[in-house]
């Protein structure tokens, strides 16, 4: 209602405008300012009656949209990554993350944020497996650890981030969980992060309390793996696991099943404990 009366008063000043009244005369009937007033009678001369409607407001030119040339380069290393085409690229990953390492190690200026790759990345497709890729599973099978007493495996995982509304403001966290899969004994920690240093006070807490494991199992975090930002490199996580003579596993990459008895946790976690 309130965009059809300024509709009408647009109309109404220049119908008194082409029948020769002045403008003070106009701005008595409208009510509305003199700059007002030379705006309208602008945009009617140059676009007829179709300068009395309002114009999009929406921006013109999008100042920080990502490049052709650079959409091009992240598809490109996408494209070694999946192919192994370099030695660095045999045994790293392929998500956004290593994509941005990538432009970080060949000195590219400007380069995206990583959400912002992750979305061009979706946006070609490039996600996931590559159609036609065989994946691990009764065709391929791949070794698995079978526990039978306490403190052979312990799986770990981490859910989050979550938010916790307090008093004056929200609680950002994430909770890592780890489980000894024969004892079905649990610890967990909570972290406002999942850096490599947060994942190692965790495990530390753990084995003290848990004891320490002959195998200790992750899926592939980056903050455990050491890839990403900063790939090939032996992580935190790692040296600790050497340093104590643990067997450090990774599980495959979208094969969260292999990680089952500390998934179960997190299900049961998630719906009970928020």
């Amino acid at each position: 209602m309130e965009n059809q009366n300024e509709y009408e008063k647009r109309r109404q000043a220049i119908q008194w405008y082409k029948k020769g009244h002045g403008f003070n005369k106009i701005l008595q009937v409208v009510h509305r300012s003199r700059g007002w007033l030379h705006k309208w009678l602008r945009r009617y001369k140059e676009c007829g009656n179709k300068g009395r409607k309002d114009r999009s407001r929406a921006p013109r030119r999008i100042w920080r949209k990502v490049s052709w040339r650079s959409i091009n380069k992240i598809l490109s290393i996408r494209e070694e990554l999946e192919t192994h085409k370099t030695r660095r690229s045999a045994f790293s990953g392929r998500g956004a993350e290593v994509v941005h390492g990538e432009l970080e190690q060949r000195k590219i200026r400007n380069i995206p944020s990583i959400p912002t790759i992750a979305r061009i990345l979706s946006r070609y497709g490039k996600t996931g497996n590559k159609q036609g890729q065989k994946k691990n599973g009764k065709k391929q099978p791949y070794p698995y650890f079978k526990a039978e007493t306490m403190g052979e495996l312990h799986q770990t995982d981490l859910v989050g981030p979550r938010y916790l509304r307090g008093a004056d403001k929200v609680i950002r966290f994430y909770t890592f969980h780890t489980v000894d899969v024969a004892g079905r004994t649990v610890w967990a920690s909570q972290f406002t992060d999942k850096q490599s240093i947060s994942l190692c006070k965790h495990l530390l807490e753990t084995w003290r309390n848990l004891g320490i494991p002959d195998v200790s199992q992750m899926d592939n975090e980056m903050a455990a793996t050491g890839g990403g930002r900063y790939s090939y490199r032996i992580s935190q996580v790692i040296r600790l696991h050497l340093l104590l003579g643990i067997h450090v596993v990774f599980i495959p990459q979208g094969e969260p099943g292999r990680n089952a008895t500390v998934e179960r946790v997190l299900m049961i976690f998630g719906r009970k404990g928020y």
